[in-house]
């Protein structure tokens, strides 16, 4: 059986009325996507996996994708009351709703407020007409500022948005300008993603390139400083709010706690002992007929190994101690509050600092990590290294020569 724990259950809705330039998630164009019959999926994959996570506390409830503010409110709600009475529920559930300012109106607003939706994360990602056109977005500066109007009409005060930088040729002072417009909106949370592209993207195609390293680098720098200026202090690499407005559902995430993943693609955790089981559903064009049924994490249910409930062409994989221990650091070094090491000596029976001794005496040497009798954390600097502190935790990273993305004893 699952390790008794506070949980949170994610529900993944793919449609997108169309796919960013830059996106690499896994969301659908189609215009005649089946809402209602995904709703039904949905809801029997809940009946047939909850009894996984009945010995746990549901603390959050997070709608992202895709863009699950189209989601037909009459079917969302379906979704948010079928969760609420699956499990027992802790005082003030969160729940959070990813929305593109383009695709809400005074009404929607209202009838999320009814069905339970507390939180609102908007997809801003910059408050420039020209640079919401060269990231391919659907909505303008306009209509962003007027979905932070209407939300707080509608009741919501518990407001994220997201912006990005690092589009290339952006300037540090066109950068600040942005963060300054959008703190003059008084969000109660900020996440600031640097872009990435893949090669295959859309706008990679397009010849568009991210900035280059260092000019990246130094974009989320002078960020951090204006938002920690302006009252939203970091908290995660990509994230800033004060403490009462920071995100319950990644912080549970990112500490390692476990997770129920509904809808086409989306991850589950599941904690036993000391391992761990990941599960990821099959893709949107295989999730509405896929069948239930529980099966061992490779297949076969033993004695040796936990039996968790999964859809048919889910992958199913069991992480022994080692690898457990591993992930644990590599979220927990991406967060300021770090790795907590009581928490770590209950679950795992062992002191992270003993585990990854020889890795930590490096990091710390670097200035990248500092440790005390409570917990291990990132550095301001490390910070911006926090997968090259993970992988450095596996192993020594050789040295690399030039630019600041690359841990080394420069200083």
């Amino acid at each position: 059986m699952q390790t008794s724990s506070d949980f949170g259950v994610y529900v993944h809705y793919p449609l997108c009325r169309r796919r960013c330039g830059y996106c690499d998630f896994a969301v659908v164009e189609q215009p005649d996507f089946p809402a209602a019959a995904y709703t039904d999926r949905v809801c029997s994959e809940l009946r047939a996996r909850a009894d996984d996570y009945r010995d746990g506390t549901l603390r959050t409830i997070y709608f992202g994708g895709g863009t699950p503010s189209l989601w037909p409110v009459d079917q969302l709600a379906r979704v948010i009351d079928a969760i609420s009475a699956s499990f027992s529920l802790a005082p003030r559930v969160e729940v959070t709703l990813e929305a593109n300012p383009g695709t809400l109106d005074a009404a929607s607003l209202r009838a999320w407020r009814r069905a339970g939706i507390n939180r609102l994360s908007l997809g801003v990602q910059a408050l420039d007409d020209a640079l919401l056109r060269q990231l391919g977005r659907d909505h303008d500066a306009a209509e962003a500022r007027a979905a932070l109007r209407c939300a707080r009409e509608a009741g919501f005060d518990n407001l994220s948005c997201d912006l990005i930088c690092g589009v290339g040729g952006q300037t540090v002072a066109q950068h600040l300008d942005q963060l300054a417009l959008l703190a003059a909106l008084e969000p109660a949370h900020v996440s600031l993603y640097a872009l990435t592209l893949s090669r295959g993207s859309a706008l990679w195609r397009a010849g568009l390139r991210p900035a280059e390293e260092d000019t990246g680098a130094e974009l989320l720098e002078r960020g951090r400083e204006a938002l920690e200026a302006a009252g939203y202090p970091q908290y995660e690499v990509s994230n800033f709010a004060p403490p009462e407005r920071r995100s319950r559902h990644n912080a549970l995430v990112w500490a390692g706690r476990p997770y129920l993943g509904l809808g086409a693609a989306a991850h589950s955790l599941q904690l036993f002992g000391s391992r761990q089981v990941r599960v990821i559903n099959p893709p949107s064009s295989r999730y509405l007929g896929a069948g239930c049924a529980p099966a061992g994490a490779t297949g076969a249910a033993t004695l040796a190994q936990p039996t968790v409930t999964h859809l048919a062409g889910a992958r199913v994989r069991l992480l022994e101690p080692e690898t457990a221990r591993f992930e644990v650091m590599l979220l927990g070094l991406r967060t300021v509050d770090g790795v907590g090491r009581a928490a770590y000596q209950a679950r795992f029976g062992s002191d992270a600092r003993s585990d990854f001794a020889a890795s930590l005496q490096e990091l710390e040497r670097l200035g990248l990590v500092r440790s005390d009798r409570e917990r291990i954390a990132p550095t301001a600097r490390g910070i911006w290294f926090a997968d090259e502190l993970a992988l450095r935790l596996l192993r020594p990273a050789p040295r690399a020569g030039g630019g600041r993305r690359a841990i080394d004893d420069s200083g």
